[in-house]
């Protein structure tokens, strides 16, 4: 038994697919080249959602302070006719 670590991402690893850590950490197994392929074509596509939630999350704090904006109009404006 070793007394290296686990780290986080190796028991992720064996959570998505336990074959594929076992090929990796006990058969120290190489990935294939599809693999690797594969692994930059997911990287690139997290990336690219990652980048889409920021947006969406800045397009989301806008809208709510135009909201706001507009209620204070409002507000002032009613206050106004009184």
């Amino acid at each position: 038994m070793s007394d290296r670590p686990v780290r986080v991402s190796e028991l992720a690893e064996f959570v998505y697919c336990q074959r594929a850590w076992w090929l990796k950490m006990v058969c120290k197994e190489p990935s294939s080249a599809e693999a690797r392929e594969a692994q930059a074509e997911g990287e690139l596509w997290h990336q690219a959602q990652g980048a889409k939630i920021a947006r969406t999350d800045a397009l989301s704090g806008a809208g709510i302070a135009a909201l706001l904006l507009a209620l204070v109009l409002l507000a002032l404006a009613l206050w106004r006719m009184l």
